[in-house]
């Protein structure tokens, strides 16, 4: 049985105690775990389910199993639609996998007691790559002690000196931070852009000038707030509460700019990184970045004085957001395809400043923020070229989308092979961007014939696999043109998502007669597009695709009604004249 000192790492000027790590660890929930032995556990159960998974998979299904599987999930799997052998195989994963997620819920939440974080954050465990940040950061965070007599941090409402109890605070003056990693400048030239000089603020809060030789005036009562230094220097004609909170708003905004400066040009690297280099649209980069960024710049925000959540929600939406506007204005993506990743972005940057939040009310030394922030840091690009090696396959989907034509299949038939232009769009995301049909014409007749359908951003060439008339005309793709046209300030910009990450394998046109009660026969059309989509997660990025995949369909069914209808009228017309 392993043995762990303390909470599994050097803790000074604590008392030590030993814990051992017992089974029962794996289904109580009750207690608490230390960041040593979270590790163990977690890395360990990691290894035998890879281990089991593998063997069964091998051995006994004869498939091949990548440990990457458990870091990327692939495709949204549909029992309904798998093979027998294949639902075999997958209901004994995930019968096998149902001990694991347990004692991987149980371990979570004594680790995130013993971090002093409120124990519904467990609800990241379930969520795609955030776990293995969040693994990482519950492996590293030092659990929560305060000692006998100690004061608690600088709150939002008592923001002010660093603790003097706190040995690595002692000395400081506010603004400075151990844990700033050399970020801003210690002089007093490097850093008047931003604060002013020391004896401002004392001067300000005192009402006593600050007289060579004799020393710091005497810091008031402690039911005054001491200031902070500010930018710009106070009123000295404002009353002196109103010149405390000019101090305190000057100073949070030094805070702010300095948490922005520090997250958003790393964040920018890695957004390039996953863009230009892996070309990779997927988990690390919409979900793992916006994540990460949000829970850094609400920690970082906080670290030094307690922030609220209001303000941690704030600083990293606004992180985000200025990512966001970087990645547009250095030209990387488009308007539209900002806009579609914005929700689940936003959703992720909250979740993570939900967690930076909570973080940052913890009282961590410098060591240990320099610690986390590392491997944050390291992680994601890790994590983000793991997930390019594993390339997961994305399942092949089927949008499918009906109208009703008064106008019997004969008819109908010939307004679906081809047809004359349409007229332009009304449809709001068309006018974005994104492609839509213009017309189709065809050369040839019968199976082996070639339709071209003509898009905004090009044609779709489509060989014709099954010529049925007039019941069922079948098609392939053998090229197709970009999805849309991203709206940017550049004149035109050809993001790597645009050619081949939104992939059509084949559509059909499907007519079906339909007779009514006094024997006139109509005709049901439905149209069919086969895709992949190649951007993760997918059952977000398929939200997406299928609504738009659906209103094209429209476009050209409704077209296609309003032509054979109209030619059933004008026959109509002639048979009466007649």
């Amino acid at each position: 049985m392993w043995a762990v000192q303390g909470d599994g790492c050097n803790v000074t000027n604590l008392p030590a105690t030993t814990r051992k790590m017992q089974v029962s660890d794996l289904w109580r929930a009750e207690g608490k775990l230390g960041r040593g032995s979270y590790l163990i556990w977690g890395s360990s159960l990691f290894a035998i389910k890879y281990g089991i998974d593998s063997f069964i998979a091998e051995v006994i299904f004869h498939r091949h199993w990548d440990f990457l599987r458990y870091l990327f999930p692939g495709q949204s799997l549909d029992f309904l639609m798998l093979s027998q052998a294949d639902r075999a195989f997958f209901l004994t994963i995930m019968i096998l996998a149902m001990p694991f997620i347990w004692a991987g819920v149980v371990l979570t939440i004594r680790r995130l007691r013993s971090a002093g974080l409120p124990v519904f954050l467990v609800y990241l465990f379930f969520v795609p790559f955030v776990n293995l940040l969040l693994f990482i950061l519950l492996s590293g965070m030092p659990p929560l002690r305060i000692s006998a007599g100690e004061k608690p941090r600088s709150s939002p409402e008592n923001a002010g000196l660093p603790p003097a109890s706190d040995p690595e605070n002692a000395g400081l003056l506010p603004g400075s931070d151990p844990g700033s990693m050399g970020l801003l400048p210690d002089s007093d030239p490097g850093s008047a852009g931003i604060l002013p000089a020391p004896n401002d603020s004392i001067e300000a809060a005192s009402g006593t000038p600050a007289l060579p030789g004799t020393g710091p005036p005497q810091l008031p009562a402690p039911n005054v707030i001491p200031p902070l230094p500010a930018w710009p220097k106070p009123d000295r004609s404002l009353p002196k509460q109103q010149q405390l909170i000019v101090n305190r708003n000057a100073l949070k905004r030094a805070e702010m700019v300095r948490t922005l400066a520090t997250t958003c040009p790393p964040s920018i690297a890695l957004a390039w990184l996953g863009i230009f280099c892996l070309q990779s649209y997927g988990w690390g980069l919409f979900v793992g970045l916006p994540f990460a960024l949000g829970m850094s710049a609400a920690y970082l925000y906080g670290r030094q004085n307690e922030k609220t959540l209001g303000d941690c929600i704030g600083i990293g939406l606004l992180a985000t957001t200025l990512l966001g506007i970087g990645m547009f204005f250095f030209a990387w993506e488009g308007m539209v395809c900002l806009v579609m990743a914005s929700p689940i972005v936003y959703t992720l940057a909250l979740m993570g400043a939900l967690l930076g939040y909570n973080v940052q009310r913890n009282k961590i030394r410098a060591q240990d923020q320099r610690l986390l922030m590392t491997a944050l840091l390291l992680s994601m690009p890790t994590l983000m070229g793991a997930e390019y090696a594993s390339r997961p396959e994305s399942e092949l989907l089927a949008v499918t989308s009906t109208v009703e034509i008064a106008a019997p299949p004969a008819v109908v038939w010939h307004h679906v092979i081809a047809f004359p232009q349409l007229e332009p769009p009304t449809d709001w995301i068309f006018k974005l961007g994104v492609a839509y049909p213009i017309g189709a014409t065809i050369n040839g007749e019968g199976a082996g014939a070639v339709r071209k359908c003509n898009f905004s951003t090009g044609a779709f060439i489509e060989p014709i696999q099954v010529w049925d008339a007039p019941r069922l005309l079948k098609f392939g793709v053998a090229a197709q043109p970009p999805s849309m046209r991203e709206f940017s300030w550049m004149h035109e910009i050809h993001p790597a998502h645009l050619n081949g990450y939104l992939k059509v394998h084949a559509g059909q046109f499907d007519l079906q007669p339909i007779v009514d009660g006094n024997g006139i026969t109509h005709t049901r059309l439905v149209g069919t597009t086969w895709y992949q989509n190649k951007m993760w997660p997918a059952p977000y990025w398929k939200l997406w695709s299928d609504d738009i995949l659906h209103r094209i369909h429209l476009r050209v069914l409704k077209h296609i009604q309003k032509n054979a209808e109209h030619e059933m009228s004008i026959t109509s017309s002639a048979d009466g004249d007649e």
